[in-house]
């Protein structure tokens, strides 16, 4: 019966270390999209969100020639704290937006 216990704790906590890391994946990409809004018409721009789930922020710069980069961090609440971030960096061309490469955290 003990060996039950232990195993199913075991699980509860993967279970939430998941959950934390996919919530923390989230706010991250959400915390990309804030500091994206406007990009075509402003040079930077940035974005905080705060709920139960946990906090998101994300900062935009752009230089004289179009190119971008966003940054952005997301970090839950909860039993389980897990962090997650988003690079994002590419250039403006007129009204299109491309991106030229991303990195995510793990």
């Amino acid at each position: 019966m003990q060996l039950l216990l232990v195993d199913a704790s075991r699980a509860l906590h993967e279970a939430q270390r998941f959950r934390a890391r996919i919530v923390a994946k989230t706010l991250a990409e959400n915390g990309a999209e804030l500091a994206a809004v406007n990009m075509v018409s402003q040079a930077s721009g940035s974005g905080t969100v705060n709920d139960a789930q946990g906090s998101a922020t994300g900062t935009r710069t752009t230089d004289s020639t179009g190119q971008f980069t966003i940054k952005s961090e997301g970090v839950t609440s909860g039993v389980v704290t897990q962090r997650a971030t988003v690079l994002l960096e590419g250039h403006v061309n007129g009204a299109t937006v491309h991106i030229d490469w991303s990195r995510h955290s793990q």
